[in-house]
C-alpha cells in the first residue's frame, strides 16, 4: 500500500499527519504507530468533546462496481445504531468473543465498533479466509472459543463443497452465527443445521454501507425459518413498496421495492462535493417521482405474511424482467448453487440484457464450472428443468453459457450491474473494489450473442 498512500498524500492540499501500522518489515515512507504512541503518557486523562448528534464522524465509500464509488459522509448518529445491533439484536455482552471476517473497506468493519461498545472481544484476522483451506475460520473459532461468528453465504458454500466437517472442531462455545453480503438460501440453512451444532442460532441479516446498520436483523428469542431473515431492525420504518405506485404491499406475498418511510438515526449527512445534495436525493429519494417521498434502498424484497420473515431477491435495478415477469437473480442462485449442482458448478451470475434496439429483456445465466467439469448440453437441460420445477417456466434463462470467471467485489459479492450494462452495450469503468476487473472483458462478446455455440455432449 506504500505507493497508494504516497500518491494520496501528495495530492492533498492540506497535509495530515500519517502513521503506518506495519504489517511487513520496512523501510516505511512515514512514521509508525509506535512513533505516534510515544507522544502519549499513561497518566494522560481521556478528554471527550461534546458534539451535535449529526456532526460528521466518518466517510464510507460505496462499492463502486458500476461507476465511481459514492463518498458517503456519516454522522455521529450511527453510534446508536451500532450499539442497538450489538446489544439488542445480537445479545452481546462482555463475555462474548466475536469473529467477524471483514476487509477494512467493508461496512462490517465499522459495525464491529458496536460489538466493542458493549465490552465484547473482537478477533481480527489478516489474510485469506481460505488459506490453506476452508477450515481456517473453524480453527480460529475453536482456538478462541468464539461465541459469535459473522460470515457469508459464499464461505458456507465453500465449506459445504469441501470435505471439511465442522463437527470435527470444538464449536461448543458458539451460540450465534449471522450471514450477510448475499442471500442465504433455504438449502444452506438446512445444510448448516446438519453440519454445525443444532443448538446454535443462525440468522441471515441485511443492511447497507449507506446506513451503517441493518434493515433486517437477528432475533435471538424468535424462531428461525429456512431461507428467511427474521425481523425488521428496531427503529427502521421498513416497508415493501409497489414498484409502480409506492403503496405498501408488505402484508401480501408480492415482491417489491425495499423502502423506509421515516427518517432514521444513521441517514448519511451528504455525499462529498455533492452540491445541493442533488446526487444524494437522486439516489435515495426519487424512486417515485409522482408518489411518496421515501428512502429507496434499491433492493427487491418479499415478506412472508405468515412467518413475517423477509427475503431479498437481489438489487431492484438488477432484477430480471423478461416479458414483464419480474424476479430476482437470488431466486436463480438458490437453484443452480444448491447441493444438486455445487459439485459441478463453482459459481454463477444471472443478468439481463436489454440493448437500445431490444423490445424485451433477455436473461443470461453465466456458469463457472469446477475444475475438470464441463457445461454439457445434458447439464444445461438439467439446470433448465430444475429452474422450471423449483420456480416456474418463466424463470428459465434464454442462454446458459460457460464463463471462465465471475466478477466479484473484494468482499465476495457478485458484480451484476456492471455485467448487465456491458452485455447491453454500455461501456463501464469499475473501481478498485472489484477484485477481478480483468474478467469483465470476457462478457463484451455477448452484446450481440445470438445463441450460436459449440455443443458439448
Amino acid at each position: 500500500m506504500h505507493d497508494k498512500i504516497e500518491q494520496t498524500y501528495a495530492i492533498l492540499p492540506r497535509k495530515p499527519q500519517v502513521y503506518i501500522i506495519p504489517l511487513a518489515p520496512g523501510p516505511h515512507p512515514f512514521p509508525l504507530l509506535s512513533d505516534f504512541l510515544l507522544a502519549s503518557s499513561s497518566s494522560d486523562p481521556l478528554v471527550y468533546e461534546r458534539l451535535p448528534f449529526n456532526a460528521p464522524l466518518l466517510i464510507l465509500y460505496s462499492s463502486g462496481t458500476s461507476g465511481p464509488p459514492k463518498c458517503i459522509v456519516h454522522q455521529h448518529g450511527i453510534i446508536i445504531q451500532l450499539r442497538k445491533i450489538a446489544l439488542l439484536h445480537n445479545s452481546l455482552t462482555p463475555k462474548d468473543i466475536i469473529f467477524q471476517f471483514s476487509s477494512t473497506s467493508w461496512v462490517l468493519w465499522n459495525v464491529m465498533n458496536g460489538h466493542l461498545s458493549v465490552g465484547s472481544t473482537v478477533i481480527c484476522y489478516d489474510g485469506s479466509p481460505l488459506y490453506p483451506d476452508a477450515s481456517t475460520k473453524l480453527r480460529v473459532l475453536e482456538k478462541h472459543k468464539c461465541t459469535y461468528f459473522g460470515t457469508s453465504p459464499r464461505y458456507l458454500l465453500e465449506l459445504e463443497m469441501s470435505d471439511i466437517k465442522p463437527s470435527d472442531f470444538d464449536l461448543s462455545a458458539l451460540r450465534m452465527t449471522t450471514t450477510t453480503g448475499a442471500t442465504l438460501t433455504t438449502d444452506q440453512f438446512r445444510w448448516f443445521y446438519s453440519a454445525f451444532p443444532k443448538c446454535m442460532h443462525l440468522s441471515s441479516v441485511a443492511g447497507g454501507t449507506e446506513i451503517v446498520t441493518s434493515w433486517f436483523a437477528s432475533n435471538p428469542a424468535g424462531p428461525v425459518y429456512a431461507g428467511e431473515m427474521q425481523m425488521i431492525a428496531l427503529g427502521q420504518d421498513v416497508d415493501v413498496g409497489d414498484p409502480e405506485t409506492g403503496e405498501s404491499i408488505i402484508h401480501t406475498d408480492k415482491p417489491g421495492e425495499l423502502i423506509c418511510r421515516s427518517p432514521f438515526p444513521s441517514m448519511p449527512l451528504y455525499f462529498w462535493n455533492d452540491v445541493g445534495n442533488k446526487k444524494y436525493h437522486e439516489v435515495y429519494f426519487e424512486r417515485y417521482p409522482n408518489g411518496p417521498i421515501v428512502w429507496a434502498q434499491h433492493d427487491w424484497v418479499q415478506f412472508n405474511p405468515v412467518t413475517k420473515g423477509a427475503q431479498i431477491h437481489g438489487r431492484s435495478d438488477g432484477t430480471l424482467n423478461p416479458s414483464g415477469i419480474r424476479f430476482g437473480s437470488a431466486e436463480i442462485y438458490s437453484v443452480v448453487e444448491s447441493p444438486r449442482f455445487n459439485n459441478r458448478i463453482a459459481d454463477t451470475l444471472c443478468v439481463g440484457r436489454k440493448r437500445m434496439s431490444d423490445k424485451d429483456e433477455t436473461v443470461f445465466l453465466f456458469v463457472k464450472m469446477r475444475e475438470g467439469k464441463l457445461l454439457t448440453d445434458m447439464l444445461r437441460r438439467e439446470i433448465e428443468v430444475a429452474i422450471r420445477e423449483n420456480l416456474s417456466p418463466r424463470h428459465v434463462p434464454k442462454y446458459i453459457l460457460e464463463i471462465e470467471e465471475i466478477p466479484v467485489t473484494i468482499n465476495g459479492k457478485k458484480v451484476e450491474i456492471a455485467v448487465k450494462k456491458i452485455i447491453s452495450g454500455i461501456d463501464v469503468k469499475v473501481s478498485s473494489t472489484v477484485a477481478n476487473p480483468e474478467c469483465l472483458d470476457l462478457y463484451t462478446k455477448y452484446r450481440n450473442w445470438d445463441g450460436k455455440r459449440e455443443s458439448k455432449l
